[in-house]
């Protein structure tokens, strides 16, 4: 059945509206193959459901984007047709562009044991159908995409400080010769490097139903390594105090026993020159002595 052919007046409308409608869409895709979400499953080596949800959508993707050109070349072919002279057959051309079955996509034909003879390997769809699909393959896409980065988002923060916490802490206990310790930041270690392989390999095994994130992992991971880092910490800070108290002891023993040496040689110089004192009061003596003898 042929579409019922449109006023000058509601062709111009109609066109300026897929203009409008077609150019939002295309935004609104290119926001989401730009997206951190998409960028992050697309070039990660990705692993378990993550891995079958990302397969599944990005087939849904490349059909959303199959679709769009379809429906865009369309779009701009009546958009043409409206620019020219709008005479009758340019009034019939965009009628049957925007109304009838004139997005075609080359769908490939059917399994041969269920392909009608006459299946041309491609599908016709109206304007308002090629729309309506897009608009659920990408609620479909935007809803893993958004799902991968709402958790990278949750998560990777808390790591990140876990991580620093551990590079700060890790190089200071094993100046304190504390095997248990040690081994506690080494278990912590390895505990951070799991869940790190997991996010980036694996994020969607970390959303819930409901649309939260499982930090438990995290959040317990942190926990423990403030906990190891506190002691650290203590330890450290009584090795110092102890460092400081020896040195204050030898410090004060230096001083005691230079005073000591300075009191000694004070005294023995005191000494020589009271014994020299009477030394020369002596010789004095004997010399009046000799002279009155002669």
């Amino acid at each position: 059945m042929s579409s019922p052919v449109m006023t000058r007046d509601q062709a111009a409308a109609a066109v300026k509206a897929a203009v409008a409608e077609r150019d939002a869409i295309q935004a609104n895709l290119l926001e989401l193959d730009s997206s951190f979400g998409k960028q992050l499953l697309a070039g990660a080596e990705l692993t378990g459901g993550t891995k079958r949800r990302w397969d599944a959508t990005a087939a849904t993707l490349g059909t959303l984007w199959q679709v769009f050109e379809a429906y865009s070349a369309v779009v701009d072919q009546a958009a043409e047709a409206a620019a020219r002279h709008l005479g009758p057959r340019e009034l019939a051309a965009i009628s049957g562009l925007l109304a009838g079955r004139s997005v075609q996509l080359a769908s490939g034909p059917a399994p041969l044991a269920g392909r009608d003879l006459a299946d041309p390997g491609r599908e016709d769809l109206t304007m308002a159908t090629a729309v309506a699909r897009m608009r659920g393959a990408f609620s479909a896409v935007t809803e893993v995409v958004s799902a991968a980065e709402h958790v990278w988002t949750e998560v990777a923060g808390r790591l990140d400080a876990v991580g620093a916490e551990l590079a700060r802490a890790t190089p200071l206990a094993a100046t304190l010769g504390d095997e248990t310790l040690t081994g506690n930041l080494t278990a912590a270690q390895g505990k951070l490097a799991r869940l790190r392989d997991t996010l980036n390999s694996d994020p969607l095994a970390l959303w819930r139903p409901g649309g939260t994130v499982d930090t438990s992992g995290a959040d317990g991971l942190a926990e423990q390594v403030t906990a190891a880092a506190s002691r650290v910490d203590e330890l450290v800070r009584l090795r110092e105090e102890a460092h400081q108290r020896v040195a204050e002891v030898t410090a004060a023993a230096a001083a005691a026993r230079s005073a000591r040496e300075d009191a000694v040689a004070a005294w023995q110089r005191a000494g020589f020159t009271e014994v020299g004192t009477r030394l020369m009061s002596l010789g004095g003596g004997l010399v009046m002595w000799g002279q009155r003898g002669a």
